[in-house]
């Protein structure tokens, strides 16, 4: 054991806490509660338990921390606890469930009355980010970080605990920065266990020193909730309102390749946890109104549930004539029609029912090409594009379907010129009809003509035959007939083209729901 440390203020002081030291060695509970108490009231100030909570640190008794900070927090001295206490105790008991009911315990525990400086900026906590991770997340984040600087907000932008090395990726680097965005690090080990509440502990403790000397005006934590909680304990912790970004139901998606996860412990987690952050939150933004009418649906009350809706940026966006070079190298004629889809292979997206339709289009006797951009991801690795070139075989279309596997980022407008349809068939799956995806509203920006099945988070973005077209879900006829008429239109290919890109310029860009995302912050968290 480290050496005995001095009296300080009080020898009856550190008597006390040398005391309520041995019972703890003891496994005394109750004796080193007594003790800890009365070690804290006849103390000055917070500096006379410092080295007593080091030794506990050092020898990982956390029994005794749990106590010392409850004893500082009923003494009065919680008003200002200093960083060296952490956030809240960490539980003796290592397998403590992680749930709602025991982050509201530590929610209450934080209730001491702090109020910081928030003369800073807003601080935006990320699960991932560019440039390690190229997910649809991430480039979301991008857009919107992008826009809120131009637009008066210049957040300070962090990824979670262990990002990237947590993902097996280099994750030495404390910043990294994509188009003048810098990303900062917490190059601690992140922990994707959440049995019980120790990382969301430590999580939360190393965001309050990441973020605390930049004052922050709020703090702001994307999806999902296991990104959330500690970001939530941190504002709570340093006094700044706390704003939840839920960008989808995860628990959700899951369900679209193991519908039985649904009977899981796992999932019920999940379920109960993102309704209690939404709870909790001083501010709720969802990216569509059938999000919301879900938050609802899980009883929660919160008034200030708003929408920040996925968009597109129409200066990247643009509509672009063919890539000549491209279309010879994989064989599409001039007047050849494409039907084309970029993105994940996932299987509520509906890429089995979008083939299938190209084949009845070929029994048809129309002449098209599909060219599908992507694979599965790492999860369903081989599951979906074998089924897809089975029923392309069998169906006699194999010299029209095009799958060119994962492309390079930079070349990704090149084969979206390629592209005169843009059909987003997803399924009739909970996460389908609820979350929105960003690629229609990237399609309809390059004035492509869109067909979308009428899940009502598609809804949302397309309007019938004047965006683009809504066909009923799982139909995959009713798919064919609207990518027949198009095939056969090309002028009114073009004018939905149109109509879509101008809907992107008058309410769908970064700029407009950023605008209104910064309205809705300083009308609800004036400061």
């Amino acid at each position: 054991m480290s050496k005995e440390p001095a009296a300080g203020t009080s020898a009856q002081g550190a008597a006390l806490f040398r005391a309520a030291e041995v019972m703890s060695i003891a496994g005394r509970a109750a004796s080193r509660r007594v003790l800890l108490q009365e070690a804290v009231t006849r103390s000055a100030d917070t500096g006379a338990a410092r080295p007593w909570h080091e030794r506990a640190a050092a020898r990982k008794d956390r029994a005794y921390i749990r106590d010392l900070c409850l004893a500082l927090t009923q003494d009065g001295f919680g008003t200002d606890l200093p960083t060296w206490l952490g956030l809240a105790p960490q539980e003796a008991d290592q397998d403590l469930r992680y749930g709602a009911k025991e982050l509201r315990a530590r929610l209450e525990k934080l209730k001491v009355g702090r109020q910081s400086d928030r003369s800073g900026p807003l601080c935006y906590v990320l699960h991932m980010s560019l440039p390690d991770n190229g997910s649809g997340y991430s480039v979301r984040s991008h857009h919107l970080i992008a826009a809120m600087r131009k637009n008066g907000l210049d957040p300070y932008c962090v990824t979670r605990l262990g990002f990237p090395g947590d993902t097996g990726q280099p994750g030495d680097v404390a910043m990294q920065a994509v188009d003048g965005i810098d990303y900062h690090r917490i190059l601690q080990p992140g922990k994707r266990d959440f049995r019980n509440m120790r990382y969301v502990t430590d999580a939360a403790i190393a965001l309050v020193e990441k973020l605390a000397p930049h004052q922050p005006y709020a703090i702001m934590a994307a999806s999902n909730h296991e990104n959330a909680a500690p970001a939530l304990l941190a504002a709570r912790y340093m006094g700044v309102p706390f704003i939840y970004d839920m960008r989808g139901f995860w628990e959700l998606s899951t369900l679209a390749a193991d519908p039985e996860r649904a009977k899981t412990p796992q999932f019920a987690t999940a379920v109960e946890m993102e309704a209690e952050i939404a709870r909790q939150a001083d501010l709720v933004f969802t990216l569509t109104e059938a999000m919301k009418g879900e938050l609802r649906r899980r009883q929660v009350g919160n008034p200030n549930i708003h929408i920040l809706p996925n968009a597109a940026d129409p200066e990247v966006f643009r509509a672009a004539p063919r890539n000549a070079a491209l279309a010879r190298k994989v064989g599409i004629s001039d007047d050849t029609a494409v039907i084309g889809y970029v993105g994940s292979f996932t299987g509520y997206e509906g890429l089995d029912d979008l083939t299938r339709a190209c084949v009845l289009l070929h029994q048809q006797g129309y002449d098209f090409r599909l060219l599908l951009i992507g694979s599965e991801p790492a999860h369903l690795r081989d599951a979906i594009c074998p089924e897809l070139r089975q029923i392309a075989a069998a169906g006699g279309i194999t010299d029209k379907l095009i799958m060119p596997g994962r492309v390079p980022v930079q070349e990704v407008k090149d084969w979206y010129s390629l592209i005169d349809i843009v059909p987003i068939p997803r399924k009739d799956m909970a996460v389908a009809e609820l979350v929105s995806p960003l690629k229609p509203l990237e399609a309809m920006a390059m004035e492509k003509a869109v067909v979308v099945t009428d899940l009502a988070a598609l809804k949302e973005i397309v309007t019938h035959d004047e965006t683009g077209i809504v066909v009923p879900r799982s139909d995959v006829g009713a798919l064919a007939a609207a990518l027949g008429r198009l095939i056969e239109d090309p002028a009114a290919r073009a004018s939905l083209g149109k109509r879509a890109r101008q809907r992107i310029i008058d309410a769908r860009n970064w700029d407009a729901v950023v605008r209104n995302f910064r309205d809705i912050l300083r009308q609800n968290l004036p400061g």
